[in-house]
């Protein structure tokens, strides 16, 4: 079984609540360390780790988007795009308090909100950038 493989069993369990993030966290990285390190002649480095890790997690997002309903959007999809467009701030911590919602739900919001357009896409560490202005935009937005 490959690495990915390994890890998108982790994700599901992850998903169907068998483990939390922590555990999904701890048990990605042993997968991946182990995984690398059994080949004796790559030497391994936290860029490399760094880099396998990245890999691993676009997979999975585009994993996930591959699965969703197309034009199904969360309960909460609207409220968040007002608070994004207000504060003009695509936090996730910031959306996760208002909101309520575990980190799970708040990916998918995330990335429907990216899908729709209001807000671009992750970049590393940085907040996604918003790209409807202000709120009447969004009430245009909305109507259409």
């Amino acid at each position: 079984m490959s690495k990915i493989q390994k890890i998108k069993e982790l994700h599901e369990l992850l998903k169907n609540g068998v483990i939390n993030d922590k555990e999904f966290a701890q048990l990605k990285t042993e997968v991946i360390n182990a995984t690398l390190s059994i080949s004796d002649k790559v030497k391994v480095d936290d860029t490399t780790i760094s880099s396998v890790q990245k890999e691993i997690n676009l997979n999975l997002h585009l994993e996930n988007e591959d699965a969703k309903p197309k034009g199904t959007r969360d309960k909460s999809f609207r409220e968040a795009a007002e608070i994004v467009v207000k504060s003009q701030n695509a936090s996730a911590s910031v959306l996760q308090q208002k909101l309520g919602v575990g980190y799970n739900r708040l990916g998918r919001l995330l990335n429907q909100l990216e899908a729709e357009g209001i807000i671009g896409p992750f970049e590393d560490n940085k907040n996604r950038k918003v790209l409807i202005n202000d709120v009447i935009d969004l009430e245009h937005f909305f109507d259409n």
